[in-house]
């Protein structure tokens, strides 16, 4: 996702996430944690025995494609899903397939706990 610089504004990045700027509130800056329709999104592919397209996402969770790609570029950028290496389809093809990051799978399951 693109970001606009305001005039004079130092960013700090960390994995592609804004930590610091000296020119926004920290409220102004995109949180990390999911929230709404992320943590559907992720409930439905963490909860699936193998890859989901995105199609089937949307299907799954009776919402607009373009909702679920805006989403699932946002879920991308914060490295919760990754897209399936094998998909022939970029990322916002209805069947790019997407997975939860290994590496998060357990804060994953720890943010789903918390909403049930």
């Amino acid at each position: 996702m693109w970001e606009c610089f305001l005039p004079g504004e130092l960013i700090i990045f960390k994995n592609g996430e804004i930590v610091y700027s000296n020119k926004r509130k920290p409220e102004e800056i995109e949180p990390k944690i999911p929230t709404g329709i992320e943590l559907e999104i992720l409930r439905a592919v963490r909860r699936a025995p193998h890859r989901v397209s995105l199609r089937e996402i949307a299907l799954k969770l009776n919402l607009p494609l373009e909702e679920v790609k805006k989403n699932v570029f946002s879920l991308l950028c914060k490295r919760y899903l990754r897209q399936d290496r094998r998909d022939r389809v970029k990322w916002h093809h209805p069947e790019a397939t997407f997975f939860t990051n290994k590496s998060r799978r357990k804060e994953i399951d720890k943010l789903l706990k918390i909403l049930e």
